[in-house]
């Protein structure tokens, strides 16, 4: 949570600062950097992991884990797409809130999801995680102030609450951490790269509205997944 809250800080003071000085802004990297590695020289010492117990889990193959977190893709890959063409295609002033407004949202979901599983359980929280992003989509397809604020919270919330109950889910080993990575950062990659092309040759609106497509496939993909013995067993 005090991550995201920094992060939404500089995506608000980062622009600004960069507008009147890009040399300030360089020198504030540089002392943000050194403070970072400080931290980890002093707490770089840290609890050996403890080795799972559930003999279940320890057959479980990459493939496995690649259908538990695939889910996640979807959202992967439209986070990846507007955290890279939102201010080239509204502005600083408009594209600047949405990313503030995506770390505030996942410093929020680690305190509010936890709740929500709680009480509604996983499969109604993804649900309503995946049908939050695609609401977000028309924000994109029709921009303006509030609706880009609604896609920054929309977006932050649902990949960092998918990733909390997938992590939870997921078996803890090194294979698991692998796959969940590569799905999430892979996602937000390939999907920025093909988006791209599409942005150039579609035009900005269409290419945003086919995000859609990928979220409602790996909605399918949810539904099916869910169903089967590798969700069940790891709830």
């Amino acid at each position: 949570m005090v991550s995201c809250g920094l992060s939404a800080l500089f995506a608000f003071i980062g622009p600004l600062v960069v507008a009147h000085s890009i040399r300030v802004w360089f020198q504030i990297a540089i002392y943000l950097t050194l403070w970072g590695l400080l931290e980890t020289m002093i707490t770089g010492r840290y609890p050996e992991q403890m080795e799972s117990k559930d003999t279940e889990h320890s057959n479980i193959s990459i493939w496995d884990t690649l259908q538990l977190v695939l889910p996640s893709l979807g959202i992967s890959i439209a986070q990846g797409v507007v955290m890279t063409y939102v201010i080239l295609d509204v502005g600083v002033t408009m594209g600047a809130p949405v990313r503030a407004m995506f770390n505030v949202a996942a410093g929020l979901a680690g305190l509010v999801i936890p709740l929500a599983v709680g009480r509604w359980g996983d499969k109604h929280v993804v649900r309503g995680l995946m049908f939050l992003v695609l609401l977000a989509v028309p924000g994109l397809v029709w921009p303006t102030l509030y609706t880009l604020i609604f896609v920054g919270l929309a977006m932050g919330f649902a990949q960092i609450g998918l990733g909390i109950i997938l992590t939870v889910k997921r078996p803890n080993t090194s294979s698991s951490a692998s796959a969940h990575a590569l799905v999430d950062y892979g996602g937000a990659a390939t999907g920025s790269t093909i988006w791209g092309v599409a942005r150039q040759s579609l035009g900005i609106a269409p290419a945003y509205a086919l995000l859609a497509l990928p979220l409602l496939l790996c909605h399918f993909f949810f539904e099916r997944l869910f169903r089967s013995k590798r969700w069940k067993a790891q709830v």
